[in-house]
């Protein structure tokens, strides 16, 4: 009786470590990637929409391609499609990546002796922590 049920166990044990762990790690990585690049895009500045246009979320690599995307609108959603798209692809301990390429975004978010910074991403990186934290 007590081996059948260690054997119940372990294949329970195994079932979640194969099926349900992977699955329940990757919709909280996407749910994080997501709330963060939310966060990011509509805290971006537009005034042509090239720099709010300019985020990249990818998998396993950064992705640094400046498509010259733009992204005008106020709430940035054309560049969160491509983002939910992007995370669709998410696999199970796979590394997300949210990259800006357009030159001057970098400037925008930590400042310059000319004009402080909008803290775009640093700024979401808190929020979000304060949310998993939870």
């Amino acid at each position: 009786m007590a081996v059948e049920n260690l054997e119940v166990f372990n294949q329970e044990m195994k079932n979640y470590a194969e099926t349900l762990l992977p699955r329940q790690f990757i919709a909280f990585h996407k749910k994080v990637h997501l709330l963060l690049a939310a966060g990011v895009i509509k805290d971006t500045r537009a005034d042509t929409g090239r720099m709010r246009g300019g985020w990249n979320s990818s998998i396993d690599a950064p992705d640094i391609t400046d498509y010259g995307n733009l992204d005008d609108n106020d709430q940035g959603s054309e560049t969160y499609k491509r983002t939910f798209a992007a995370m669709a692809k998410l696999r199970a301990f796979a590394n997300s990546y949210l990259t800006n390429p357009v030159e001057y975004a970098i400037h925008w978010e930590f400042g310059t002796d000319k004009f402080p910074p909008d803290a775009m991403v640093q700024k979401n990186i808190q929020r979000v922590q304060g949310i998993v934290e939870k």
